[in-house]
């Protein structure tokens, strides 16, 4: 379980979407399903892991969940508060962590920024139309050079404090699909397959706070208990 939970947690960083979004007077309020397709994985591993993602977003903040019945990971970011909250619930226990903006600020400012590379290409997602771009960064681990490729739109107004970890400079709009190489020639494609917009008094607030049953636990306690390992 902890491999799984592991690769979980880094599709959890990576395909949040890149968002750097337009000026306008209201920000999306709303749910966007994604289908997730993996190639490289053995089958016993595919069946562990998740086939879709959903997406909340209201004002600044905005929730993930990647849920796989026996247990599900939920990522909260606040765009208000500046921080981000990731909680597991096995079987209705849940394991919390969270992560200010400061401190993911403080670990990646030395960070190389990715190469941003825009392609005249055009498509249409979920009823969006898409513009295509490459994202190119080396691996701190391994130095090696990794492409991500996007279909981005600017035809919905997400707030970028609402997804402050994985905005990316030089990308103006929201991901639509992506397609990633997570490592060991293990490639994932984040597909948008349904979009709703909702007046802003369809989402609850309660939608983005910690569940008060949860452990909160630190980063190094959450990594040791979940994220290291073969089992």
């Amino acid at each position: 379980m902890k491999r799984i939970v592991a690769l979980l947690l880094f599709v959890a960083f990576i395909s949040m979407p890149a968002v750097n979004a337009q000026k306008k007077e209201r920000l999306f309020t709303g749910h966007i399903d994604f289908e997730l397709k993996y190639e490289g994985l053995d089958p016993a591993q595919e069946t562990q892991m998740p086939k879709t993602i959903s997406m909340v977003f209201k004002d600044h903040k905005s929730k993930t969940v990647l849920d796989l019945g026996m247990y599900a990971m939920n990522t909260i970011t606040d765009g208000d508060n500046e921080f981000i909250l990731i909680y597991l619930d096995i079987m209705g226990q849940k394991y919390a962590y969270k992560q200010l903006k400061s401190e993911i600020d403080e670990k990646t400012k030395d960070a190389d920024k990715p190469d941003v590379k825009l392609i005249d290409e055009t498509k249409q997602i979920a009823g969006y139309a898409c513009k295509k771009a490459e994202i190119t960064s080396v691996d701190e681990e391994t130095l090696e050079s990794i492409t991500t490729t996007i279909w981005y739109t600017q035809e919905l107004n997400i707030s970028p404090k609402a997804t402050f970890s994985s905005n990316i400079e030089g990308i103006d709009g929201f991901a639509m699909e992506t397609e990633t190489i997570l490592g060991e020639g293990v490639k994932q494609v984040m597909t948008a397959s349904n979009v709703k917009v909702v007046k802003p008094n369809k989402v609850k607030i309660t939608e983005f706070l910690m569940p008060a049953d949860a452990k909160e636990m630190t980063l190094e306690e959450f990594i040791e208990m979940f994220g290291g390992g073969e089992e």
